[in-house]
């Protein structure tokens, strides 16, 4: 027996939770990433200088941006 799950835009979804709470530095560094993995890197430096404003200590937004 096959599971079948629908599909999920899991970028859609982060940017529907980074949009609902845009100070979740969880789900700004994880949509991030996301658009690091999708090549979209003008977005994932968007994220990644927001995130060094929430996460001043994290030094891997830094790198990013």
């Amino acid at each position: 027996m096959e599971l079948h799950l629908p599909e999920v835009d899991a970028v859609a979804v982060l940017e529907a939770r980074v949009k609902a709470n845009p100070n979740d530095p969880k789900a700004v560094k994880a949509l991030a990433r996301a658009y690091l993995a999708q090549q979209a890197y003008a977005k994932a430096l968007e994220q990644f200088v927001a995130l060094t404003k929430l996460t001043p200590n994290d030094p891997e937004p830094f790198a990013y941006s």
